[in-house]
């Protein structure tokens, strides 16, 4: 099987790893996959809790997502929740060095000394990311759209060959799949139909 990067090319990581994704195992033609529970629902070892709001007790996103979270644990006994507050997060900043070392990555190059720093940081957020099992995110609205801190964690995780990739013929694909994810998202105000408001519906 062909291993190509993410434009069509063979690619590396400062760490060596290929941009390509191993064939699943199969046996008699069918995928192994992980047993599941009586009821038919997904194992899940871990869950990674995003938080998006700086409020905290106050948040009322947090607070619902709290509930959601907890009954998980009570439906899932062992549950690992991995609780990430972007605001209270230490980020890696998306800079130059991050820049020349993403698109050494795409042209098949070998990042130079000097970025591979600030790649490894990026690749730290990525793989903790795709460590868990599944995904909640509790985001506040923030001015009609998205606080910037969930911005800014989007731009970290979201690189070719990581978390997509790319075909000439088939478009983009995701690399994170089969995951569940739950998004509680509060907002301000009313917004009914018919209305000058309902724009600003989220």
């Amino acid at each position: 099987m062909p291993c190509t990067g993410p434009l069509g090319r063979a690619g590396r990581t400062p760490s060596g790893r290929r941009h390509c994704r191993a064939p699943a195992v199969r046996k008699q033609g069918k995928e192994h996959a992980r047993a599941r529970p009586a009821d038919g629902g997904q194992i899940m070892k871990s869950l990674l809790y995003i938080q998006a709001s700086p409020r905290r007790d106050r948040s009322r996103s947090i607070t619902v997502a709290d509930r959601f979270v907890q009954a998980c644990r009570d439906r899932q006994k062992g549950l690992e929740v991995i609780r990430l507050n972007l605001f209270e997060a230490d980020l890696p900043v998306f800079d130059g060095a991050a820049l020349e070392a993403k698109y050494a990555i795409l042209h098949g190059q070998d990042v130079r000394p000097e970025h591979k720093a600030a790649w490894a940081e990026v690749e730290a957020v990525i793989e903790a990311f795709r460590r868990a099992d599944a995904y909640v995110f509790a985001v506040p609205m923030w001015n009609f759209g998205l606080p910037y801190r969930l911005k800014h964690y989007f731009d970290v995780l979201i690189q070719p060959g990581y978390t997509f990739t790319f075909d000439p013929d088939a478009g983009y694909s995701g690399l994170v799949t089969g995951k569940p994810a739950m998004v509680v998202y509060a907002r301000g105000g009313a917004y009914p139909a018919d209305t000058p408001m309902a724009a600003y519906d989220l």
